[in-house]
Order: C-alpha cells, then sequence, then structure tokens
C-alpha cells in the first residue's frame, strides 16, 4: 500500500477483482461471473502481468463525456471519477514508486517501467458495465503469425511518468449511454480517427447519431441494438463512406479481413450468435465487433474451389476482436465446426452453417465459455470517400489473369511448377514506395520508375509468389471508378517469366479472350513495355 493516489500490488487476478470491486458499485458476485474478468485472468497472464498500480481519482475524458450527457443529470449521485489500473511486467513495491516519485535512488526508473509497461484498464464508477477505456498490449507476434495493423501508441502520464503502449482502445458496452455496436464503432473509430484525421466521439454521441434517423416510436437510446443501417450511419457522421460485404462465405471473411486491415483499417463484423448447449442449436441474437488482427497460422494456403485460385488469406486460422462483451483481441477461431440452427420455417427446418469459435457461454450465461458460437453476416468497411474500388473487384481481376498463367504452367510454356499464391491488400502510395525504396527485389530502371511516377494516394497491391520468391505485382488505382482504366503498372521480379508473357499476349486468341474486360489493362502492359 502507498499514498492515497495510489496503490502498488502483486498482480493477481484476485487482488484484480478487489479493484475492480472498490473502483465500481459492482458487487462481488457481479464481478465474479462478468466474462471480462475471466477473459482478463487469461489475457493479463498471457501477456505476462507481474505488478498493479491502481491510480486513484482519475479523470477520464470519454467517461466525463457520458458522465456529463446522461449520469450528471440522475438523482443518484454519481461519481465522476474513475480509478485506472496499470499493469506491468516487471516486478515492483509500493516503496520502489515512492522513491522515484521524490526524485530518490530507486529500483525502477522511467526507462524500466516503460520497457515493462503493458497498458491500462480504466474503471468506472457504476454498478455494470464498469469496464471503461482499457488499452493493453497485444499478444507477441509468434513470428509473424499474429498481425495487429490496427496499433497506435496511447501516450500516458502516471504522476509525471511518461509511458506508452501500442495498441488499439476497448471499452465495454455501457447500456445506459450505449446500445450493441456502439463499442465497436468507438474502437473502429480509434483506428480511422489516426488515419484518416477526424475526431471520434463518445459512445453517446455515436448512438445518437447513429440511430438519429430511426423511427419515431423508437427511443433515442435503442435498447435492441443497431441495425446494419444505422452503422452506417454512424460510420458517415464522421465523415467516412461504409462499404458492406456480405461474409456469409469463409473465404469471403478471410480475404476480405487481410485485404482491408493490412492497410490499418479496422472493420466491423456483424454475426448471429448461436447457443450449442442445446439440440438443435438456437439463435441467441445478433451482435457486432471490431476486427483489430488475425492468425495466419496454417501452413500452406486453400485452393479457391470453383478454380483453384489460390489466396494467401485463406491461411488465416483466427481472427482477433474488440468484443465489448468479452474483452481486448478476444480470438474467434476457424475451426471447421458447424453449428445446426432451426429455420423458421414452413415447415421447420434444420439448417448446417459453418461457424466460428468465441468466448461467449451460451444456456443464457450458464454453459462452459465456448458453447456459444459466432455465424457471420456481414464486414462494414468503414473507408475514406476516395477509396472506390472495392477489393471484390481486384480479386477478381487478379484471379482471371491468373487463370491464363495458370495455363501457361500446365502447358509447360513458364519455368514455373505451381499455381502462383497471390497476396493482395490495399495500401497508400507513400507506403508503397517506401517499401520498395528499402527493398532489393526490383532492378535498377524498375526501381527508379517506380519510386518517381505520379501515383494515386490510394493503391490496390497484388502480388504472386511461386515457391515463396516474388514473380509479379500488380498495382490498381483504388480512387478510379469501376468503370475507369484503373490498373497502373506491373512490377516484374522474374525477367524469364516476363519474356515469355510478353510473346503470350500478342497472339490474336489472347486478344479475342480478354479484350474489353478490366485484365485486359494487363496484358496491354505487357504487350506495350
Amino acid at each position: 500500500m502507498s499514498d492515497a493516489s495510489y496503490e502498488v500490488h502483486t498482480y493477481s487476478i484476485d487482488c484484480l477483482k478487489d479493484v475492480f470491486a472498490k473502483a465500481s458499485l459492482a458487487s462481488k458476485e457481479y464481478i465474479n461471473g462478468n466474462l471480462h474478468t475471466l477473459y482478463f485472468e487469461g489475457y493479463c497472464s498471457d501477456i505476462g502481468a507481474s505488478t498493479v498500480v491502481v491510480e486513484s481519482e482519475y479523470i477520464d475524458q470519454h467517461y466525463l463525456e457520458d458522465f456529463a450527457e446522461y449520469y450528471a443529470r440522475c438523482f443518484y449521485t454519481y461519481k465522476r471519477k474513475c480509478t485506472r489500473v496499470h499493469l506491468f511486467k516487471s516486478t515492483f513495491v509500493a516503496d520502489d514508486l515512492a522513491k522515484l516519485l521524490a526524485g530518490e535512488q530507486a529500483k525502477i526508473s522511467q526507462e524500466s517501467l516503460q520497457e515493462s509497461y503493458l497498458g491500462f484498464v480504466v474503471v468506472q464508477p457504476l454498478p455494470e458495465t464498469i469496464i471503461g477505456r482499457t488499452c493493453l498490449r497485444t499478444y507477441d507476434d509468434d513470428n509473424n503469425r499474429r498481425h495487429f495493423p490496427i496499433t497506435r501508441k496511447y501516450a500516458v502520464n502516471l504522476f509525471g511518468i511518461k509511458l506508452s503502449v501500442k495498441t488499439l482502445a476497448y471499452q465495454e458496452q455501457d447500456r445506459a449511454v450505449a446500445v450493441c455496436a456502439t463499442s465497436a464503432l468507438w474502437s473502429v473509430f480509434q483506428g480511422t480517427g489516426v488515419l484518416w484525421h477526424h475526431p471520434i466521439p463518445s459512445p453517446i454521441e455515436i448512438t445518437k447519431t447513429a440511430t438519429s434517423q430511426s423511427s419515431p416510436e423508437s427511443r433515442t437510446l435503442l435498447q435492441n441494438g443497431l441495425n446494419p443501417q444505422q452503422l452506417a450511419n454512424g460510420i458517415r457522421s464522421v465523415g467516412l463512406e461504409p462499404y458492406i460485404i456480405n461474409a456469409n462465405v469463409d473465404y469471403v471473411l478471410k480475404t476480405s479481413i487481410y485485404a482491408y486491415l493490412s492497410m490499418g483499417i479496422p472493420v466491423i463484423l456483424g454475426f448471429q450468435l448461436i447457443d450449442t448447449t442445446c439440440n438443435p442449436n438456437k439463435l441467441m441474437g445478433r451482435h457486432a465487433v471490431a476486427v483489430t488482427g488475425f492468425s495466419t497460422g496454417l501452413t500452406a494456403p486453400t485452393p479457391l474451389q470453383q478454380n483453384g485460385f489460390v489466396n494467401r488469406a485463406t491461411q488465416i486460422d483466427k481472427i482477433y476482436v474488440h468484443d465489448d462483451q468479452i474483452g481486448p483481441f478476444a480470438r474467434m477461431e476457424f475451426d471447421g465446426n458447424d453449428v445446426n440452427v432451426l429455420v423458421n420455417t414452413a415447415p421447420p427446418q434444420v439448417q448446417q452453417s459453418w461457424s466460428l469459435s468465441t468466448s461467449w457461454k451460451g444456456n443464457n450465461g450458464e454453459g462452459p465459455v465456448g458453447s456459444a458460437r459466432c455465424v457471420p453476416e456481414i464486414l462494414i468497411v468503414p473507408l475514406y470517400h476516395k477509396i472506390r474500388i472495392p477489393y471484390e473487384d481486384i480479386h477478381n481481376t487478379v484471379m482471371r489473369f491468373d487463370g491464363l498463367i495458370w495455363g501457361l504452367i500446365q502447358r509447360g510454356h513458364l519455368p514455373i511448377q505451381e499455381r502462383l499464391e497471390w497476396e493482395i491488400n490495399l495500401t497508400t502510395v507513400n507506403q508503397l514506395k517506401a517499401d520498395n525504396f528499402n527493398s532489393a527485389d526490383l532492378d535498377a530502371d524498375q526501381r527508379t520508375a517506380m519510386l518517381t511516377s505520379s501515383m494515386p494516394k490510394f493503391i490496390w497491391k497484388a502480388t504472386g509468389y511461386s515457391g515463396g520468391n516474388l514473380i509479379l505485382t500488380f498495382l490498381f488505382d483504388a480512387t478510379d471508378m469501376a468503370q475507369g482504366p484503373y490498373f497502373i503498372r506491373a512490377l516484374e521480379y522474374d525477367s524469364a517469366v516476363s519474356a515469355i508473357l510478353r510473346a503470350v499476349v500478342k497472339t490474336p486468341q489472347v486478344e479475342k479472350n480478354f479484350q474489353g474486360k478490366p485484365e485486359w489493362k494487363i496484358i496491354e502492359w505487357f504487350r506495350n513495355t
């Protein structure tokens, strides 16, 4: 223990529970049974928490905005200050921190604290919904298996000690001032606000904006959550455009998540929650989460069943989501398990569907963790308005051109034995040029031409590999219109492959098969350069 303004404890889940109970109005029973508590137990263990510093009387701007809009007007006198709980990997005691703050010789320093800093959890002084703004370090990358491209640096000032943590902020859905999916939008805006420089509204502002065009009989704060149209309204309110993708096919879900998250764009996943503790399984409701990362844990990509096209994004075996009812970076796994749901038809039918694992409990919260599963329905991508060409168009163009290359490989015309593996993602011209400037893969002429060329701000990049070796990269103007000539140029890494393509594409048969199609611009590149 220490000064009344802070406490220092050795980390344990029981310690964390005690801090939550002391800092909030929640009962011990509520805290013990809360999924967040169970999640934090596993997560804090995974990231190696050893020491807890409890900062009392903390003013959190995000809670304060909701307090001013709602809690300050309640008859009960709710506190306006929160408690902030800091987690560290290193071990130290209250006396060590006291000496550091007093300017005396101490076992710890600002540098050592920063090195071991894992982030913080804001505890709100409420009877429920006690987990406020939370910024915790992500899992490690596990040799580049885990990817968290949405993270940003959050600066922290602990009594003058400057700390920072690279993550994406999370908070629990506060049902008093927000509805289902508000927290998902809030987390998404934490990423897009930095990426595209828009203000980040509070949860109550998001809910009011999203529901502003609801029917007159609805309350301002709806009890049934936000529908896709309201989610779209919320995205438009910060100056972005929502792009909605039907995500009920796992290939579409994986490849779309990879394509957009790779540029740092978080997406919202809307899905059905299915209770698997009963037979047939039953629908618990619909939910939405912010997708914040993914794991490429499968050893090889899975060829598309229709035509054998190989997309590296199919190596995704897990996604990480900010789920307001569970916690930050919660795992959802493509584990191959289906669910059987009773469909309300005449007569009723049982429908089988692929699904992802979750950390939810079925049986009205009494079942084991993971007994509720996710059946994806839609992805909503918040896009800068100048990004007009969707991923699907680029994917289909590359897939058709890949068919031409595969035909040449099968006939033995190319010095490649296996089908190309493609990686397709959105990027910016600055990132693209920086990547190529720091790479030695291109020859001198191509490198200079690419680096000095004028290009649009947002670019779709599709790169083909053979046995891990770069073969081709196609660049597309993401700001063009679908009817426009949005192919920019090719980057060629294998001169033998390029020479054969240049000879083949000049044949009348290729012209007959491809002229007038989007991939014709790629063919023209090889015909004319």
